[in-house]
């Protein structure tokens, strides 16, 4: 008696290789994005330097804004975790007395659940698994492209050089969420605007101070990345102070280009201090207060601490030979801020830092992932073959039987 065509045996082989050929095809487009990723060369620090101080608050003309410009809506059908609807989400942020609400759900783009002129166009990029993620903020197009799995350096370069061109403002969101970027990532990168220095998952001011270190004149982003905004735990807790014109988008996109923001850390959106102003003098910068804050501490390179001012509601700090930038922070009873730093620059402006493609190591790396492709359909074709061999060679066997039976059987 043959034994029956679909064993149970039979049966969990045929579905643990659909399983097999399932993770192959998944591996195998996953690795499409590295396929094609360039080898990057990345430039040297290069720390500030001249005689000028480039003051990012320099024009104090306008009035401040409170601004969170990350925060998550219901989206994708529920498959993602914002628990509020986007016209919910709006209504927490205004009755905190936020002027600027961003909503920031993962690769989609919404539009105002109100109308309102202070509406900015902007996602969180990213569905990788360690969460390197991007807020691309004034944004013209959702970037679908990403690297899933493993990063180097030359993926994120590459990542940020895609999302450059499509967007007004590109900010490394938080960095130190899973380490997805380390402090020493931001001694290489370029080509970005912001790091979101404060976010309720981590705080990354290691990952700020090592990208000015470098040279790099990025701006420091505080936002709540709420996801639930009817917890206090993540609503309210970190957001953006922003100098402009007028609320509305075109204004604070201009100001957020020229840094004139700090961010806060605190509970509620509730200020209890503000910042009156940035100036500098000759040698370098005052900041004055709208009251008396517990301690102005003055951080240079490295994130070291240059100075200190207790009780003050003005402060003035000299710049030493050696600091090629300073930031301000300002700790009250109840929030504190992070100031964007004020830096040394020279009379002409000097050419950015950038990575650019090192185009033999580019070729080297192509040509290795073109062999790896012709190599797993070498196999591929190679095991198909064979199982037909073992199957043609299975079926001559079994007529060869049943020919031998019947011949067995005239024969009786």
């Amino acid at each position: 008696m043959e034994r029956a065509q679909f064993s149970p045996k039979r049966i969990a082989k045929a579905a643990l290789k659909g399983v097999g050929f399932f993770f192959l095809g998944a591996t195998l487009v996953a690795s499409v994005p590295y396929a094609l990723t360039p080898v990057y060369d990345f430039p040297d620090a290069r720390p500030f330097e001249g005689e000028i101080l480039h003051n990012p608050y320099a024009d104090a003309t306008g009035a401040w804004y409170k601004a969170n410009l990350q925060a998550h809506s219901g989206a994708w059908g529920g498959t993602t975790d914002g628990a509020l609807s986007p016209r919910d989400l709006h209504r927490v942020y205004d009755s905190l007395g936020y002027d600027v609400i961003g909503i920031t759900n993962y690769m989609s783009v919404y539009a105002s659940p109100v109308e309102t002129e202070s509406y900015i166009p902007m996602y969180e990029h990213g569905y990788n698994v360690w969460k390197r993620h991007h807020l691309a903020i004034g944004a013209r197009e959702v970037v679908w492209r990403d690297y899933v799995l493993f990063q180097t350096l030359s993926h994120k370069q590459h990542m940020l050089n895609a999302l450059r061109p499509t967007t007004e403002i590109l900010t490394i969101a938080h960095p130190k969420f899973m380490d997805g970027f380390v402090p020493e990532d931001f001694g290489y990168l370029t080509n970005y605007d912001y790091v979101e220095v404060l976010n309720h998952y981590r705080i990354s001011l290691k990952h700020w101070d090592a990208a000015l270190t470098a040279g790099e004149p990025v701006w420091g982003m505080g936002n709540d990345d709420s996801h639930d905004q009817r917890k206090a735990s993540e609503t309210g807790r970190y957001w953006n102070m922003i100098r402009a014109k007028s609320a509305s988008a075109e204004d604070v996109l201009a100001a957020l280009k020229e840094g004139s923001t700090y961010c806060v850390a605190g509970e509620g959106g509730a200020m209890d201090n503000g910042v009156v102003g940035v100036s500098v003098r000759p040698k370098g910068v005052l900041i004055e207060l709208e009251k008396p804050a517990n301690s102005i501490r003055f951080v240079g390179s490295g994130g070291v601490v240059r100075d200190s001012v207790i009780g003050a509601k003005r402060a003035y700090y000299r710049f030493k030979p050696d600091d090629p930038y300073i930031r301000v922070e300002v700790a009250n009873p109840k929030t504190t801020f992070y100031l964007n730093p004020v830096y040394r620059r020279g009379e002409d402006a000097r050419p950015p830092r950038e990575a650019t493609v090192n185009y033999p190591l580019s070729i080297l790396y192509w040509l290795a992932f073109l062999g790896a492709y012709f190599g797993v359909g070498y196999l591929f074709v190679r095991d198909r073959n064979k199982r037909r061999a073992r199957n043609n060679r299975r079926a001559r066997n079994n007529r060869r039987e049943r020919n031998n039976r019947r011949e067995r059987r005239r024969a009786g």
